[in-house]
């Protein structure tokens, strides 16, 4: 019997912190109404692990279309004035994605692993 993992959240990304305003990674997974806000969480897996992205309205509209397993770049680009008067700056990003690059696969070497390199046994019919 396999031994029990602990399921951890992801490392928030915090795009504000110097050094980190582009992510680069593969698109993961999608929440919808997550925490107190209902808000959407993005899980992008890069180079360094799991990062979980909080969703906002900017991000939200640039990341809807987009598909699972595609490669994703999020930048973040500071903070605009909202053009509606008395709202508070809200954060912009540009987001980049692109279709991952297949893998090649040794389709021998894989059914092998798989115990496909034989074949399977004849059965006899029930009436014959």
């Amino acid at each position: 019997m396999s031994e029990w993992k602990k399921v951890e959240m992801a490392d928030v990304w915090d795009f504000e912190e110097e050094g980190k305003a582009t992510l680069t990674g593969v698109f993961m997974n999608v929440e919808s109404d997550v925490g107190p806000n209902n808000s959407k969480l993005y899980t992008i897996l890069t180079d360094g692990g799991e990062f979980c992205v909080w969703g906002s309205t900017v991000l939200d509209t640039r990341l809807k279309n987009l598909v699972l397993g595609e490669e994703v770049k999020i930048v973040y680009t500071g903070r605009e004035k909202s053009k509606t008067a008395g709202r508070a700056p809200y954060k912009k990003f540009d987001v980049f994605h692109r279709q991952a690059p297949m893998e090649k696969v040794d389709v021998k070497q894989t059914a092998k692993d798989m115990g496909l390199d034989q074949p399977p046994p004849q059965e006899k019919p029930p009436f014959g």
